[in-house]
């Protein structure tokens, strides 16, 4: 399989190996992250993006569920269900998201400070440098 940039389409040339045909894409999943031909990593900070919102709420609901209202318990719990849901393969996609898409991460935090906490409104301070 070869990811091939293409402007306009065109016909890619018959490559084979090892005597089997050679398929050309303009993205494929490899180990859970999206690879895409033209370098444009939005379409796997969204996806992340959307994994850490919904392992966000699903923190909220284990924790309310089990009664659990401590902070340090919470805060552990955020890191791991959350921060690293999210973190995940940003050391190939994370040099190529805007300041506005790390502001969309911070929203995560934001509001998950601000519930621990019992904050409102959120907090005026950047989270993230």
């Amino acid at each position: 399989m070869l990811v091939v940039r293409t402007i306009q389409p065109h016909q890619n040339p018959m490559l084979t190996y090892k005597g089997e045909h050679v398929q050309f894409v303009q993205s494929f999943k490899y180990l859970g992250i999206d690879v895409p031909a033209t370098n444009k990593w939005s379409v796997c900070f969204e996806s992340r993006l959307q994994a850490s919102w919904k392992s966000y709420y699903m923190l909220e609901n284990k924790c309310n569920q089990s009664d659990t209202h401590g902070w340090e318990v919470k805060l552990m719990l955020f890191n791991v269900m959350v921060t690293r849901v999210f973190l995940y393969g940003i050391e190939v996609w994370g040099g190529t998201i805007s300041l506005n898409a790390w502001n969309e991460i911070e929203k995560i935090q934001k509001m998950f400070l601000r519930r621990i906490w019992e904050l409102n409104p959120p907090p005026p301070i950047k989270l993230c440098s």
